[in-house]
């Protein structure tokens, strides 16, 4: 690859509540942003919430108790099945064990990780469709990108990082600091902006993923009122 070549890299960012893909080229003080695609509705907390609802079902058969219609006992629920889903990254199979978590009454269970990983399956094809429109959109063929970087809680699970090598054909970086890679990136663009401090010249060309209107009201002969205004999606 020459200097004057671009270095593509796909960004995969997927964290608690959303995910967005992001299709990047680098050029020496240069990066361009050539397609992107989001998903506000895919996150660690769809994972969370399979483990929630399977073990709801199973509870109500085996211990005669509903937590979702309590919402204290829900809530402890969804922080047992948040530290589930973390554990069984790491190990085949795993407990979940509440004490007192509704009507006096213990509740215990186990969970595979093979189980799991099927319970998530759709989730993960939700994933890898936002990573094919971005890569679809971008144009850039799969053998002519250098590389794909994932960050956001998310990505630790191992089932997320194997479907993203499965459908990519290759192996996914993770170069970057998931708690500090957004952080990071703010202070370089600080630094670039602030006259303070000197550092080496980086332009970044981003692109606008929302549908924009613009519209022209005219309330009188003598008055007349510009109205712009963005569909935007807010992510949380």
């Amino acid at each position: 690859m020459s200097e004057t070549d671009p270095t593509n890299v796909v960004f995969v960012d997927m964290g608690y509540a959303n995910t967005t893909v992001s299709v990047v080229e680098f050029l020496k003080g240069k990066l361009r942003v050539i397609a992107t695609e989001y998903d506000r509705n895919l996150g660690g907390r769809d994972f969370d919430k399979l483990l929630v609802n399977h073990f709801a079902e199973e509870f109500k058969g085996k211990f005669k108790i509903d937590v979702k219609t309590n919402e204290k006992a829900l809530i402890r629920m969804e922080v047992a099945c948040e530290k589930l889903k973390k554990v069984l990254n790491t190990v085949p199979e795993a407990p979940i064990n509440i004490d007192s978590l509704m009507n006096d009454v213990d509740v215990r269970g186990t969970m595979k990780k093979a189980e799991f990983d099927a319970l998530s399956a759709p989730l993960l094809e939700k994933l890898v469709n936002v990573v094919n429109k971005a890569v679809e959109n971008s144009k850039i063929p799969l053998d002519k990108i250098f590389a794909v970087e994932i960050t956001g809680g998310c990505t630790r699970l191992q089932s997320v990082q194997a479907k993203l090598n499965e459908s990519l054909k290759r192996d996914i970086s993770k170069t970057l600091n998931q708690e500090e890679s957004v952080s990071r990136g703010c202070a370089l663009q600080c630094a670039i902006l602030s006259p303070i401090f000197k550092v080496r010249d980086f332009s970044l060309v981003d692109i606008q993923p929302y549908p924009i209107k613009i519209s022209w009201n005219k309330t009188s002969d003598t008055e007349e009122k510009y109205v712009f205004f963005s569909i935007f999606q807010t992510f949380f």
